[in-house]
């Protein structure tokens, strides 16, 4: 919106009032907070700061101050947030029906330790009859688990936290990358996580009329540990005079189709828009493999939920089928 107003050759701040009845009401503060920055004489970059707005963006913003195309600026970010909550969508839409599945497990679940099984404990130790190994071995997880439901709770949730560290804290400073890169699944992954980052960040950046070096530098802040790690290497090597393919070679985390068409921009002097169709096309691939893998998660929840109930019902009802025919 602030694109299609600066164009116009509307004022900032007035464009900022005009934005600000059209959008969610819980925004209005940080609008206001902008408006009063830049009314005090504050560059844009300081008062989206005070805004809230993610960093990104207001690198971005700075960029474009800086360079006089604020406008260029507003669209490739409105181009950037567009794709990340097109992602967003597809993960959420994508993701339904494992996660009903993955709620219906839980409610039968409960369903069977707090109605069915206590019924059938009742029944059986009334009746005193042999119960097969099945049988037994149900009914006393059942009290086992009843008996102890606490720890197990208590476990699951230091064993939550456990996992919550690994992934945000020490992920973040070891380079356990190396090792993950190794793994066939997870390095495919990996490759494409990688190649498309920083596709789509030097596209973003050398769009925005920055110079790779630049760019790279940016991109080595990345709170990822291992883009981080590849930006600083590859601008090690681009300061001794190799090509942004060259580099991109020497960190091997990228894949071979992004050095090769790397390659083929460089060539032919069209870094910036070949950078930002790969990321484009990458993106597409990678959307679509997500919901082949999710969708793969369906058949695998129901067998998982139809194991569990076969089994159940058949240790449960196992007695009362041996004394029929006994009988």
């Amino acid at each position: 919106m602030l694109r299609l107003q600066i164009e116009s050759g509307i004022i900032i701040t007035y464009g900022l009032k005009l934005m600000k009845e059209v959008l969610p009401r819980k925004l209005w503060p940080n609008i206001d907070l902008i408006i009063y920055h830049l009314e005090q004489g504050s560059s844009l970059e300081i008062a989206l700061t005070h805004g809230n707005l993610p960093k990104l963006c207001i690198t971005m913003v700075s960029i474009g101050e800086s360079h006089g195309n604020l406008a260029k600026t507003f669209e490739q970010c409105e181009w950037f947030y567009d794709q990340r909550a097109e992602l967003k969508k597809i993960i959420k839409s994508t993701s339904a029906y494992p996660l009903l599945l993955i709620l219906l497990v839980i409610l039968l679940m409960i369903f069977l330790t707090t109605i069915l099984l206590p019924q059938f404990i009742l029944l059986y130790q009334t009746t005193q009859i042999e119960l097969p190994t099945m049988t037994k071995f149900l009914l006393t997880s059942h009290l086992h688990l009843i008996k102890f439901y606490k720890v197990y709770l208590l476990l699951l949730g230091l064993f939550t936290i456990f996992i919550y560290w690994i992934l945000k804290t020490y992920y973040s400073k070891k380079r356990w990358y190396r090792y993950l890169l190794k793994l066939p699944i997870v390095n495919n992954y990996l490759l494409k996580k990688y190649s498309y980052t920083v596709s789509f960040y030097l596209s973003l950046f050398i769009n925005n009329g920055l110079f790779l070096l630049k760019g790279l530098e940016l991109l080595s802040k990345h709170p990822d540990v291992a883009i981080k790690d590849a930006s600083n290497e590859i601008m090690k090597s681009v300061l001794n005079g190799n090509t942004l393919t060259e580099s991109l070679k020497m960190t091997n985390i990228f894949l071979p189709s992004f050095i090769e068409m790397t390659l083929l921009y460089e060539k032919t002097g069209t870094l910036e828009k070949g950078l930002a169709h790969y990321s484009l096309h990458l993106q597409k691939q990678i959307e679509s493999e997500m919901k082949q893998k999710l969708k793969w998660l369906e058949p695998i929840f129901l067998l998982i939920v139809g194991a569990i109930l076969l089994f159940v019902l058949y240790a449960l009802f196992l007695p009362i089928f041996t004394l029929i025919s006994a009988i």
